[in-house]
């Protein structure tokens, strides 16, 4: 049997929020067909974090929102005495990242339990969605 060649389409290939099929799980409820779409063009790029790695450390500059696609991550903070104080676990269509949008800097670590993927949605991309969108309440803004 011969083997046929499929072309493949890289843009094609590009997950967006409204084709995921995470969506349910991690998009604010209410969002029009319109808002939805406004947001795929939010997701910056999908980006690899082995175990062990931190996604983002207390102290680093607030600079995305991120949406878990695969994986588990666990958000902790360092305790005066140097012991480790978990504050969280998340899952797949959960957003994590959203400690640092208050003050422009994370207040907890964030390391990967397993390989994982995150959906990176730049801040400032999303603070102009999130101002536009009706969709998108008070809960999911940081205000």
């Amino acid at each position: 049997m011969k083997a046929t060649v499929i072309p493949i389409s890289i843009p094609k290939l590009k997950s967006v929020c409204s084709s995921c099929s995470l969506r349910e799980l991690c998009l604010p409820m209410g969002l029009s067909l319109e808002e939805v779409e406004r947001l795929d063009q939010l997701v910056y790029a999908r980006r690899r974090v082995k175990r062990g790695e931190g996604l983002y450390r207390a102290g680093d500059p607030f600079s995305a929102i991120y949406a878990v696609r695969t994986g588990f991550f666990k958000s902790n903070i360092i305790l005066e005495d140097g012991r480790d104080q978990v504050t969280g676990f998340h899952m797949p269509g959960e957003i994590i990242g959203m400690d640092g949008i208050g003050t422009d800097r994370h207040s907890c670590n964030a390391v990967a339990l397993e390989d994982s993927d995150v959906c990176v949605i730049p801040s400032p991309a999303w603070r102009r969605w999130r101002t536009r969108s009706a969709g998108c309440n008070a809960s999911s803004t940081g205000s």
